[in-house]
């Protein structure tokens, strides 16, 4: 059956939690705690600050240009070099800071 035929799954007090159409199992299903969540998704070529009202605990940058790019998080600099990606799950933060001159996309994980 088709995924607006089901109840979406809800918490105690009736509200929805975060979950997913599983099309195999017929139903939705609760994303694990640990799951990271996308939050936010930007790309440019220029320096760019984004800050958040609750906490982020990841980041995925692809470097698309011929330069290298760093970025800011808890004041640690990290650089992500030409023609690569960075994953990675971080401690807690409200702001990134991404210095670039060239292409990328990101995607800030909650």
């Amino acid at each position: 059956m088709p995924y607006n035929t089901k109840a979406i799954i809800t918490d105690v007090n009736g509200k929805a939690i975060p979950q997913y159409w599983d099309e195999v199992l017929d139903r939705y299903v609760p994303l694990p705690n640990n799951q990271p969540i996308v939050e936010d998704y930007h790309e440019g070529n220029t320096n760019v600050t984004k800050n958040y009202s609750y906490q982020m605990n990841g980041v995925s940058i692809a470097n698309d240009g011929l330069n290298n790019l760093t970025f800011i998080v808890n004041g640690v600099t990290r650089t992500v070099f030409a023609g690569e990606v960075y994953n990675g799950t971080l401690p807690p933060f409200t702001s990134i800071t991404v210095n670039a001159t060239d292409f990328f996309r990101m995607e800030v994980l909650r």
